[in-house]
């Protein structure tokens, strides 16, 4: 088979995998919030913002800090790809076609890392098998989790980057890097699980076999996961240092705590998604015993190690691996069964990676499992549609919040109060939305709808407290007569306020760039000028080993 028919294969596939997403008009439970964002990310990207953080609509116009905290990459995608469609696709549309790309992409990627152990025929149906794998498509159709269904592109770029640096190919430093930053630019729980569960344990394994070459490996190794998190750092820097500004306890709430949800609990199975993923789980552990242990004689001990990896993680999901769940920030990945993803990555290069006789007589069940494992997501999906709001269960997070296409956890600090029915603002939300632009000696105000920017014209002799009808976060900068005003957080609503010198003629507030957000460039334009002094050399490298290649040949001058 053909490189290019592969290709065409896996394109078609991913079209009728995502094609009943065109008749869903929420497909997911956080679909809402995706349409919600990405159409506010678009429109500041296409007015040349081109990392919009402050989402201006949100809370009625109060606006919201989403994207310091929210994975911008998969937005990014949004904005590129239907940059020139937006006059023809709706903004839920523009979100499916993103996805449909990012699906594709999945299955290109997955293709890429098991063709290097497979033929092109089983490295075509491994990337096919992995876009419905079913932890991913369960992100797409029961969950609508958009972030987290992207990652799925960057986990094989991550293990073909791992191999590669093992292989001590100049390109493995760039892909690692790449692949790294992808996943943490998608999904910041998914990063941190594929860092434990997938860089840790796999570079281990390559380690293990590089002998007389370790110490190279793993210079190169650090190296390339050191640039992938510089590039990565515009986002993590402020996501990870400016909670305390934002309702982040919301994140550490009783619905959110990993013991609750193991799949070994009894009480999680009371839950909804748990049974459903637990099963699969335990399915894809016990075929991965079956694989493991014909493959056990094997002089290659990849397979096996795959194999002890997809066991591994289900009982990392059961909570049966001890004190996994302590270790530091591993309890902030809320879901113990987000380690699916890596589940399902392993599971599929298992199944692809074993040789004929010891892969032939279970075909039947693996695709089996996998299939109807997603079918079963999916029609469930279809038929009921995303939990509504009416029909909450006590914590779920909608039932008493007045918005249920913004995240509470976005609020500013002291805003959210948690009740038996979920979260709700601490102080009344309706007279916030519905309140004037601006509170004080303020003669006139206008607002940019796109950026939620405000201008004021104050009152002759202007002096006092000056409240606008923005939620205050650290970002905000007020100047007046183009001098720097301290700006604050006024009134129990946490609104943005400040006090212009007295005789102020015209004050102007914006988003500006924390410190935060500096650093984090800082870090990133360091990791981009390494990996272009990589690329440089690299180049140079390549020429003088063409040039050796040619002096050494008869006949060459």
């Amino acid at each position: 088979m053909k490189l290019r028919l592969a290709l065409l294969l896996i394109v078609g596939a991913a079209a009728l995998i995502w094609a009943p997403s065109l008749f869903v008009a929420d497909p997911g439970d956080s679909f809402g919030y995706t349409v919600n964002w990405s159409r506010q990310f678009t429109q500041q990207f296409l007015a040349g913002d081109p990392y919009p953080r402050w989402t201006a609509a949100s809370f009625g116009g109060l606006g919201a800090p989403t994207f310091y905290f929210y994975p911008p990459l998969p937005f990014w995608g949004i904005a590129a790809l239907n940059s020139p469609l937006q006059t023809l696709l709706s903004a839920a549309d523009q979100v499916k076609v993103t996805e449909f790309a990012f699906l594709a992409l999945s299955g290109m990627t997955m293709f890429a890392w098991l063709r290097t152990r497979a033929g092109v025929g089983w490295a075509t149906m491994g990337g096919v098998l992995f876009m419905i794998a079913p932890y991913h498509l369960d992100d797409h159709y029961v969950r609508g989790a958009f972030a987290e269904f992207a990652a799925f592109a960057f986990l094989p770029v991550v293990g073909l980057g791992l191999a590669w640096v093992a292989q001590q190919r100049r390109l493995g430093v760039v892909v690692l890097a790449g692949g790294w930053a992808g996943v943490i630019l998608c999904h910041l729980p998914t990063a941190l699980l594929t860092g434990v569960t997938l860089i840790g344990p796999y570079g281990l394994f390559l380690l293990w076999q590089a002998r007389g070459r370790r110490s190279a490996v793993v210079r190169t190794m650090a190296f390339s996961l050191l640039i992938g998190t510089g590039l990565a750092a515009i986002y993590v820097i402020p996501s990870l240092t400016l909670q305390d500004a934002i309702s982040a306890e919301y994140w550490w709430s009783v619905q959110f705590q990993v013991g609750g949800r193991l799949f070994a609990n009894p009480a999680a199975w009371r839950l909804t998604l748990e049974p459903f993923f637990g099963f699969i789980s335990l399915g894809e552990a016990a075929i991965a015993v079956v694989l493991g242990w014909r493959a056990r004689k094997r002089p290659d001990r990849e397979p096996l190690f795959w194999a002890v990896t997809v066991v591994t993680l289900f009982l990392i999901m059961a909570g049966l691996v001890p004190g996994f769940w302590s270790l530091p920030f591993l309890a902030k990945v809320q879901f113990p069964w987000r380690a699916m993803a890596l589940q399902d990555f392993a599971y599929v290069t298992l199944f692809t990676w074993l040789g004929p006789s010891e892969r032939t007589p279970l075909i039947s069940i693996v695709v089996g499992a996998l299939i109807c494992g997603n079918l079963a997501a999916v029609a469930r999906d279809l038929a009921s549609g995303p939990l509504p709001v009416t029909a909450a269960r006590p914590g779920y997070g909608v039932a008493s919040f007045p918005t249920d296409i913004d995240a509470p956890e976005y609020l500013p600090e002291g805003m959210l109060k948690m009740t038996t029915e979920g979260p709700a603002p601490a102080v009344a939300y309706r007279p916030l939305v519905s309140g004037p632009l601006t509170m004080g000696p303020v003669a006139h105000a206008a607002s940019d709808p796109v950026s939620g920017a405000v201008r004021m014209a104050m009152s002759p002799g202007a002096a006092g407290l000056v409240v606008t009808r923005r939620f205050y976060f650290p970002a905000w900068s007020v100047r007046c007569d183009g001098q720097p005003t301290h700006a604050f957080a006024a009134t129990p609503g946490k609104l943005l306020g400040f006090e212009p010198r007295a005789g102020s003629r015209v004050c102007n507030a914006a988003i500006g760039e924390t410190a935060q957000e500096r650093l984090g460039a800082l870090f990133g334009w360091a990791s981009l000028a390494l990996l272009a002094g990589y690329g440089v050399w690299l180049v140079f490298s390549l020429i003088g080993a063409r040039k050796a290649q040619n002096a050494a040949r008869p006949g060459v001058a």
